[in-house]
């Protein structure tokens, strides 16, 4: 079975590769897939097995963190990222960054590889970005949390969605579709992943998912629970209303 998911895994990021570099060599953005997902952070990653691939890059050897594959999901209260690499490394140090375009436009936020970056995330702390500074102060409310397998080779995080800007108390996550970059500074300059990039807009693209409607099967267990609740209730009402007019004669 372990041979068979891992067969399936290769197939899914060759498909991406090519999908990413042979049918489009100018794209400028990868549209991740919308997932709602409860993710806890523990580095199990169990819970990510239904979250589809967003994007999968070739290995870079020269490169200190060397970028495998991406996974994006979300919940009501936090964005959850994945990501795999070839070898172990220590993605989170103060040469790797997050960046987030929160609005997904390019006109707003730091400029950065084709995005207007609104708040970066390095070794867990966050922090604004304007279109004329890097680091316009803090991000309160980020909520962070990672965990990553004993190989070091897999990481998960969360960020929360209700974050908002030190310097004006605003959200960081105002509208719906972000950008974002994963930032690791190399010997020989910027690694960016995905590790592409054009104006206006660039990144991994990803819109937040709604939390899926409630199955009929489950709004109907729901009602019958609220009827049943309500006959209980009436039940020890008459109960209670026989034994008093019993008393009082």
């Amino acid at each position: 079975m372990k041979k068979l998911n891992s067969l399936i895994r290769a197939i899914a990021i060759a498909i991406a590769v090519f999908c990413a570099f042979g049918f489009n060599v100018h794209a400028t953005t990868t549209n991740a897939p919308s997932t709602y997902a409860n993710i806890s952070i523990d580095g199990s990653f169990d819970d990510w097995a239904d979250v589809p691939l967003a994007y999968a890059q070739p290995q870079i050897p020269a490169d200190t963190v060397q970028y495998d594959s991406l996974y994006v999901a979300n919940d009501a209260n936090y964005l959850y990222i994945y990501f795999t690499l070839f070898t172990s490394a220590n993605p989170f140090t103060s040469k790797q960054n997050i960046l987030i375009d929160a609005d997904a436009n390019y006109n707003t936020g730091y400029h950065e590889h084709g995005i207007g970056s609104d708040m970066g995330v390095q070794g867990g702390a966050g922090f604004q970005q304007t279109s004329s500074t890097f680091n316009a102060g803090a991000i309160n409310g980020l909520n962070y949390l990672m965990a990553s397998n004993s190989l070091g080779t897999s990481y998960e995080l969360r960020i929360s969605l209700d974050a908002t800007y030190a310097s004006s108390g605003d959200p960081v996550f105002a509208g719906d579709t972000i950008s974002l970059y994963l930032q690791s500074t190399e010997s020989g300059g910027n690694e960016w992943f995905p590790n592409y990039s054009s104006s206006p807009e660039a990144g991994l693209l990803y819109t937040l998912a709604a939390a899926p409607a409630p199955e009929p099967s489950v709004l109907a267990l729901l009602a019958c629970g609220g009827v049943f609740t309500i006959a209980v209730i009436a039940r020890r009402r008459q109960k209670c209303s026989r034994t008093s007019r019993r008393f009082s004669e």
